[in-house]
């Protein structure tokens, strides 16, 4: 038998998750001679409510319906570091499955994810993913995932503590070395009051 494609969620620290295919494991596919596939997807975390399960389950059937020649096991699992490169190496992960989105570069890097371009090129809506998020599951053209839920962090600061200490609160520090100089001037300014950053 071929060697497996796992599939791989991942999310980038703060900032998103991605589907990915990992690279060649040590189980084999479950493939009947028949054409039909097995495969094994991270569908809920460990203790997910009835209604979690519930709706994962209608979309697992929905998938089914759609592709007949797909059979989908769904397996609960949680990312934790201490497991996950052992699970990875032993091939005891699920086909599909999530990690740190930090770790998907390392793992294109090390070959242990597979190319999915062609596969992503050719959904409907290929072209509405955010590049800026896609390119963390890219690499010399190629892509190895897909994000999902992606977020941003952002950073506030106090308009009027601006204004008290001299500073245009319309032209807000940009990096981090104007937010320390900032910082100074208002502590330097405004003496008991406390500029912290979070």
């Amino acid at each position: 038998m071929r060697s497996r494609r796992k599939i791989l969620f991942a999310t980038v620290g703060a900032l998103a998750t991605v589907v990915a295919f990992a690279g060649c494991s040590a189980t084999p596919t479950t493939a009947a001679t028949n054409g039909k596939v097995s495969i094994t997807v991270a569908g809920l975390i460990p203790g997910s409510t009835k209604e979690a399960v519930a709706a994962f389950n209608a979309r697992v059937t929905a998938f089914e319906k759609a592709n007949p020649n797909i059979t989908l096991k769904s397996e609960e699992y949680q990312w934790t570091g201490p497991t996950f490169a052992t699970q990875l190496a032993g091939g005891t992960l699920p086909d599909v499955f999530n990690v740190p989105f930090t770790d998907s570069k390392a793992l294109i890097q090390k070959g242990q994810l597979a190319d999915i371009t062609s596969l992503v090129k050719a959904l409907p809506y290929a072209n509405k993913f955010n590049q800026n998020v896609l390119s963390e599951a890219e690499n010399a053209g190629k892509i190895y995932g897909l994000p999902y839920g992606p977020y941003a962090m952002g950073l506030s600061y106090n308009r009027a503590l601006f204004t008290k200490a001299g500073l245009d609160p319309n032209k807000p520090p940009t990096t981090w070395a104007e937010v320390e100089q900032d910082a100074k001037i208002i502590s330097t300014k405004l003496p008991g009051v406390a500029a912290t950053c979070r």
